[in-house]
Parts: structure tokens; sequence; C-alpha cells
């Protein structure tokens, strides 16, 4: 009986914990974004300015000293929190492409790996499943998105999301 779930008990189950754990993930982001812009508004609505504008010039202060108040959660605590999110959502999309591509080899008991070709991660993987297995992920949709992903998540990572420092 006990050799009945050798097979069953020997599956990679972290992958599906980490597709239910998306589900969650989003959750959190949505309400961490809305955390901080609540707390936004209160500050705002403690030190932010207390009158109204009536033409257009007074417009431009009231909405300036509006901005100082909010700086912080709007300039600061999102994006930063927006960049570490991404970023996590693409080391979890690394992590499970390596997972697959390593099961990959194990099930067909390749002695290469990934790891030896040149190129990033989705060159690695690109090339190593087409030479194995004859498939072709760069020619599947969505490839282009992750590596726009790819592309923001470095960005992000070597220069703080500042575009104008990516070559």
């Amino acid at each position: 009986m006990k050799d009945f779930f050798k097979e069953f008990n020997e599956i990679e189950w972290r992958t599906y914990k980490t597709f239910g754990a998306f589900d969650s993930f989003e959750s959190f982001w949505r309400e961490a974004e809305k955390l901080i812009d609540q707390a936004a508004d209160v500050t705002e609505a403690l030190d932010g300015p207390e009158w109204k504008p009536e033409n257009d010039e007074e417009y431009a202060e009231y909405d300036s000293d509006r901005r100082a108040a909010r700086c912080l959660h709007d300039e600061i605590m999102t994006p930063t929190f927006r960049y570490s999110t991404l970023v996590v959502l693409y080391m979890t999309f690394e992590r499970e492409i390596r997972r697959f591509v390593d099961a990959v080899a194990k099930e067909r008991n390749e002695k290469i790996s990934y790891k030896n070709l040149k190129g990033g991660l989705l060159e690695h993987v690109s090339k190593y499943i087409d030479k194995f297995s004859g498939i072709k992920i760069n020619e599947l949709s969505g490839y282009g998105e992750i590596c726009n992903l790819q592309k923001v998540r470095n960005c992000i990572v070597h220069h703080y999301g500042d575009i104008d420092g990516v070559r």
C-alpha cells in the first residue's frame, strides 16, 4: 500500500501552492493600495489646505499645498509598493519557470542544464526547451509581455524605475 502513493507523493506541489498564492497576493495588493490612499486622504485632511480656491491662480496654490500634504503617500509609498510588488511577481515567475525546466530535464534525464547556456533566464529557458522538446516558447502568446515585464523589473531593480538610466 505504501508504494501505491509513491508517484503521487513525489509530485512537486509547491507550484500549485504558488498559483493559489497569486489570488491572495492580488487581494493583498488591492487592499494595500486602498490603505495607502486612505492614509493619504487622512494626511491631506489634517495637513492640507483648509481653504477653497476661488480662481485659477488660487487653484494652482491650493493644488500645490494639497500635493505637498499627500507627497509621502502618493510620491514615495505608492511607487515603492508597486515596484516591490512587480519585483516579487517576476521573481515568482522566474522560480516557477526554473521548476518547470528542471522538471522537464529530470523527466527526460538530461545531463545538460539550461544554466549552461548564454544569455538571460528567458533566453536560457527558451533555447533549452526548444532544443530538448521542440517547443518554441518565444513564439507562444504572451512571451513578448513576459520579456517586457522582465525589462520593467530590471529597470526597477537596477535604476529604481528611472527609465532614463536604461539602455
